[in-house]
């Protein structure tokens, strides 16, 4: 099984990277009609450092990020309010659509 890497400290940006964090806010976006919530701004890179923040409506941030971990072996941090992705070097675009269908699989639980 794979392992996703998404609690990365947020760090510069090359290129490669600014296109994978637009791919990254471009999927979590298409989820918001299932129940989740956006937190970051359009522009990922304006959101202390490159990152996206999401919110699992009428969930628990804690136990979202617990099972991302434990269920699909995606690393994420946690704030008070949301999930921080922000993914690490050598993290593909591959891995952005497993991260996109593993939350997909969580949201599909609430309805």
């Amino acid at each position: 099984m794979r392992t996703v890497l998404m609690n990365h400290a947020p760090v510069p940006s090359d290129e490669r990277r600014a296109r994978l964090l637009r791919h990254l806010l471009g999927r979590m976006l298409e989820l918001e009609e299932d129940g989740l919530r956006v937190d970051a701004p359009a522009d990922p890179f304006a959101f202390h450092g490159p990152l996206v923040s999401v919110t699992f409506t009428g969930r628990d941030t804690k136990e979202m990020a617990r099972r991302l971990e434990e269920e699909y072996h995606i690393l994420v941090s946690c704030a008070d309010d949301g999930i921080l992705l922000c993914p690490a070097p050598g993290v593909t675009f591959e891995d952005m659509d497993y991260v996109q269908g593993a939350v997909y699989q969580l949201l599909l639980e609430q309805s």
